[in-house]
C-alpha cells in the first residue's frame, strides 16, 4: 500500500488522479467527522468543510508531500474550514436580520439614507473608474443593466456581475468608514433613496446660465462664434429665465455648497484620525524596539559577567596547577590506598615476567637477582609516567633514571654487573639492547610511514643492526635520507634512558 508522501508524490509529478482519490478515500472520515462536530452535526455545511479541506491538499500537494504528520495536518485544516463556514454563516444571519429591519414593508426608511448619505460620496470615491460608473449608472441614474453594458462595452452578464462586484466593494468601504450597520440593506436603500430627481428649477438655471455664458465669453473676444449663431430671443430668454428664477437657484447653491463643506470636513476628521492611529502604532512600534534594546544589552551584560567568572576560574586554576607536586600528591595517594600500591606490584611482576620469561629460565636467576632486576627494568620505565607511579617508585634506586635525570649505556651495564654474574650480564644486555633496538627502529618506521620516504625493509634491518652494534655496523647517516635522519633523532629521545 502506497504511503500518503507517494501518493501526493504521484499526483503531483504524474498527475495520477486515482493516486488522489486514494488520499481522499483515505482521509474523508476523518476531515468529515472533524468538521461535522464543529459545526454542531450540520451535515451540508460539513461536507462543503470538507471538500474545501481536500480542495486546499490538491493546491498545495507539492508542499504537503514531504510533510510529516500529514493527518495533524487535515484535523487542523478541517477545523479552520469549518470556523470559516460558520462565520460566514453567522455573517450572513446578522446581515439579513440588519436588512430585515431596516426594509419593513415601505422599503428602507428615509432615516436610513439620511445617515448614509453623508457617506456614499466617500465611500464611491475610492471605487475604481469602472466600478463607480457601474454603480452610479445603475442606482442613481436608474439606467437598466443593458445601458450600463453598452455605456462599458460590456454584455448583459457582464454588465450585471460589474454591478454586483463594485456594490460589494462599496459596502466594504462602507464598513471601513464605520457604517457597517447599514451597508447590510446597500442596494435596497440605494434603490429607493439614491435616485432623486433635481430640484424643479435647477434644469432651467442651469440651462439659462450655461447660455448666458455662452453669450457673453465669444462677445468678449470680438463677438465672434457662439454669439454670432445664437438669436437674439434666446438671449432675452435667458435674461427673462435668470431674474425670475435666480433667487431659487442661489438657495439651493447655497444649500448644495454646505452639502459639500460637510463632506469635507468629515474627511478632514477622517484623515486626521488616521494620522493620529498612525503615530500611535509608530510610538508603540518605538517604545517595542527600546525594549528589545533594552532585554538585549541585559544579556548581553549576563554573558559578559559570565565570561569574566569562567576567566577568573581559568586562571586558579592555572595557578594551582603551576604549584602541583605530581610526586608529592602520589605519596599521599599511595598512603590512603594501599590496595594500589599491591595491584602495581602484581602488575609489574606480571608484566617483567611475560616480557623476561625466556631469557630468566635462560640466565637461572635467583629470587633474590629476579627482584633486583625487576626493579632495574619494568619499574623504572614507568616512573614518573603518574603521579600515582611517582609515588610508587619515589626512593628507589632506578637503572633508568640517575640524580640528574640521565643514564647512560654505562651505567646500564654498571647497574646489571651489580646484580648478574658477568656471563649473565653478557646474554642479558645483548638481548636488551636487540630489543630497545627494535623498539626504535619501530616508532621511527612509523613516524615516517605516512611521509614521501617511507622506511623500506632493507634500510629497518640495517638500522637494527646499527643500533645494536653502533661500533662495527654501517652509519644510519650512511643509509637514510634527511627526513628519516629527523625521524631517527626523534624516535631516540622517547627512548633517552638508552639513547641521549
Amino acid at each position: 500500500m502506497r504511503t500518503d508522501s507517494q501518493l501526493l508524490e504521484d499526483f503531483v509529478s504524474r498527475h495520477d488522479q486515482p493516486a488522489f482519490a486514494e488520499f481522499v478515500q483515505r482521509h474523508s472520515g476523518l476531515v468529515y467527522h472533524v468538521a461535522l462536530r464543529s459545526l454542531n452535526g450540520d451535515r451540508h455545511r460539513a461536507e462543503d468543510a470538507t471538500a474545501s479541506v481536500f480542495a486546499d491538499v490538491a493546491h498545495k500537494a507539492n508542499r504537503l508531500r514531504a510533510h510529516p504528520a500529514i493527518a495533524g495536518w487535515l484535523h487542523t485544516a478541517a477545523r479552520f474550514a469549518a470556523g470559516k463556514i460558520a462565520r460566514s454563516e453567522s455573517n450572513r444571519q446578522r446581515q439579513e436580520k440588519e436588512a430585515a429591519q431596516l426594509n419593513e414593508i415601505d422599503g428602507p426608511t428615509p432615516a436610513a439614507w439620511n445617515q448614509l448619505s453623508p457617506f456614499i460620496d466617500s465611500a464611491l470615491r475610492r471605487l475604481n473608474e469602472a466600478d463607480r460608473t457601474a454603480v452610479l449608472l445603475r442606482y442613481f441614474e436608474g439606467q437598466s443593466h443593458g445601458a450600463i453594458a453598452a455605456a462599458l462595452h460590456l454584455s448583459d452578464d457582464a454588465a450585471r456581475m460589474r454591478v454586483d462586484r463594485a456594490l460589494e466593494k462599496l459596502r466594504g468601504h462602507l464598513l471601513k468608514l464605520g457604517v457597517g450597520s447599514l451597508s447590510a440593506a446597500l442596494e435596497q436603500t440605494l434603490a429607493a433613496h439614491a435616485l432623486q430627481p433635481a430640484p424643479a428649477v435647477f434644469p432651467s438655471w442651469l440651462v439659462g446660465r450655461a447660455l448666458a455664458q455662452a453669450a457673453v465669453k465669444p462677445a468678449a473676444a470680438g463677438a465672434s462664434g457662439l454669439t454670432a449663431a445664437l438669436p437674439v430671443a434666446t438671449a432675452v430668454i435667458s435674461a427673462a429665465l435668470i431674474l425670475t428664477l435666480g433667487g431659487a437657484a442661489w438657495s439651493w447653491k447655497q444649500a448644495h455648497d454646505s452639502e459639500q463643506r460637510i463632506v469635507l470636513a468629515q474627511h478632514s476628521v477622517e484623515e486626521a484620525d488616521a494620522r493620529t492611529r498612525n503615530s500611535q502604532l509608530a510610538l508603540a512600534d518605538s517604545a517595542k524596539i527600546a525594549n528589545d534594546l533594552k532585554a538585549g544589552l541585559s544579556r548581553l551584560q549576563d554573558i559578559d559577567k559570565q565570561r569574566r567568572l569562567e576567566r577568573t576560574r581559568e586562571e586558579r586554576a592555572a595557578r594551582e596547577f603551576a604549584n602541583w607536586d605530581p610526586q608529592a600528591e602520589g605519596k599521599k595517594f599511595m598512603q590512603r590506598h594501599p590496595e594500589v600500591r599491591a595491584a602495581l606490584d602484581a602488575y609489574y611482576s606480571g608484566r617483567f615476567a611475560w616480557e623476561y620469561g625466556s631469557i630468566l629460565d635462560l640466565l637461572h636467576l635467583t629470587p633474590h637477582q629476579e627482584a633486583a632486576l625487576l626493579d632495574l627494568t619494568d619499574r623504572g620505565r614507568g616512573m614518573g609516567t603518574t603521579a600515582a607511579g611517582s609515588a610508587y617508585f619515589a626512593g628507589k634506586q632506578m637503572m633508568f633514571m640517575g640524580a640528574d635525570g640521565a643514564t647512560t649505556p654505562a651505567q646500564i651495564n654498571q647497574a646489571v654487573g651489580q646484580i648478574l654474574t658477568p656471563e649473565q650480564s653478557s646474554v642479558f644486555l645483548a638481548r636488551w639492547n636487540a630489543a630497545n633496538a627494535s623498539l626504535v627502529a619501530d616508532d621511527m618506521a612509523s613516524a615516517v610511514w605516512d611521509s614521501a620516504t617511507p622506511l623500506s625493509a632493507e634500510q629497518a634491518a640495517k638500522l637494527v643492526q646499527s643500533l645494536q652494534n653502533p661500533t662495527s655496523a654501517a652509519s644510519p647517516a650512511s643509509f637514510l635520507s634527511p627526513d628519516q635522519m629527523t625521524a631517527l633523532q626523534w624516535a631516540k629521545e622517547e627512548h633517552s634512558y638508552v639513547y641521549h
